[in-house]
């Protein structure tokens, strides 16, 4: 019955987000409500948005991200290997160990602090347009199945709120 209560609950959230996320028209503005309500929802510590070139060349077209620079682990390079990998491979990547995922050359020993990592595609008619990141530097609190579940959801359906904004700002 306890998991019944908050999946109702869970549902009930995205519902809301969803309704949140759909109101305006403005793309910066639709980004930066996913962005807030994915950290609430997921329990991350920092987390991105990140749209890509339309031509297909992979490159960051818009960036938002949550986080103080003083603790952002969630930079640049980081935002850019984790929608590199769900852009190849068009499915969520949740891991507890980068090191592990991309090999050591790869990933610096700045990143170790992460505990936990998520990443999901947003895809519309089978293309990769962006993705949404999020991290976790907190002990004890790793995403799991929950959050990749619910990020997975909301993902599928903003991506269209993302694209019916951008068309509508064309």
């Amino acid at each position: 019955i306890r998991q019944l209560e908050e999946q109702t609950h869970d549902f009930e959230r995205l519902n809301k987000i969803l309704g949140k996320v759909c109101s305006t028209m403005q793309v910066e503005e639709v980004l930066k409500r996913i962005l807030e309500e994915t950290l609430l929802l997921c329990h991350a510590d920092q987390g991105s948005v990140l749209i890509l070139h339309p031509d297909g060349q992979q490159t960051a077209k818009t960036l938002v991200r949550h986080g103080t620079s003083a603790t952002e682990k969630l930079n640049h390079y980081l935002n850019t290997l984790l929608a590199g990998w769900v852009s190849r491979y068009k499915k969520p990547l949740l891991t507890n160990n980068l090191s592990d995922t991309f090999g050591s050359s790869y990933v610096d020993p700045k990143y170790d602090e992460i505990v936990s990592t998520l990443s999901v595609p947003l895809l519309v008619h089978g293309k990769v347009m962006g993705a949404i990141n999020l991290i976790s530097l907190t002990k004890n609190r790793k995403f799991d199945q929950r959050e990749l579940h619910l990020l997975s959801t909301l993902a599928s359906q903003c991506a269209h709120f993302i694209n019916n904004a951008q068309l509508h700002e064309k």
